[in-house]
């Protein structure tokens, strides 16, 4: 679902810096303006549940060739920063911590 307003938390950057993007878009999940909309939600859910799998939806949304490589167009997420979470996973810089994928794993457990 779109937002009827603009965003006007921290920045993608000062959350990867922080660590603190899981806390942020689980507190702001329901708020008039969410980090995530529902289409990138389900994206993360995929990936936070089965981080091995990041690889395999990547190639889904063509930002991986079939030889696994980064499609260098695509290599900014294509506008989707759960894409971008994820292409850099894969090329050794992984942005969210174990423990702040352990929290959105369980905080979409209860969901």
């Amino acid at each position: 679902m779109a937002s009827a307003t603009t965003y006007t938390g921290p920045s993608a950057r000062e959350m990867f810096e922080s660590h603190t993007l899981s806390k942020e878009i689980i507190a702001r999940a329901d708020d008039a303006e969410p980090v995530l909309d529902a289409s990138e939600l389900a994206l993360l859910k995929r990936y936070v549940t089965a981080p091995e799998s990041k690889t395999e939806i990547l190639k889904e949304l063509g930002c991986i060739d079939g030889d696994g490589k980064v499609v260098t167009a695509k290599a900014q997420g294509d506008g989707s920063l759960v894409a971008y979470i994820m292409i850099q996973s894969v090329t050794g810089n992984d942005l969210l911590s174990d423990e702040e994928i352990a929290e959105l794993k369980t905080w979409f457990s209860k969901a």
